[in-house]
């Protein structure tokens, strides 16, 4: 059986990997694997795992996804994750094939996206 296409992951020093077995870091912060875990449920949930090329969390307070060929999302740091989701599904409606950019959704006050 083949398994499905998964994202890779950028910025994530795993511990031990074994398939089945729950995701751990290296230094044993369990936050941050919860982060990545509620950014993966928000993709999953929300059917863009398809369109999700790559998660990299390098930077804790300024986490990117690169989603389809067009657009990086800058979903920034981990509060509020499950909300950005929700701005960045409304804006990615308004948003065509000719726009390439940025969608910025670190501010949960506003979305703004940014041509490229």
């Amino acid at each position: 059986e083949e398994l499905p296409s998964l994202i890779p992951i950028k910025g994530i020093v795993p511990g031990t990997l074994m398939i089945g077995e729950q995701l751990t870091v290296a230094d044993g912060d369990e936050s941050t694997v919860d982060f990545v875990r509620e950014v993966l449920f928000n993709i999953e949930e929300r059917g863009l795992s398809q369109q999700v090329s790559e998660i990299d969390f390098t930077n804790l307070y300024d986490v990117r996804i690169r989603y389809t060929k067009l657009y990086q999302v800058w979903l920034g740091d981990r509060n509020d994750v499950t909300y950005k989701f929700g701005m960045l599904m409304k804006i990615l409606d308004t948003l065509t094939s000719d726009d390439v950019g940025i969608i910025n959704v670190k501010n949960t006050g506003a979305v703004h996206f940014i041509p490229q």
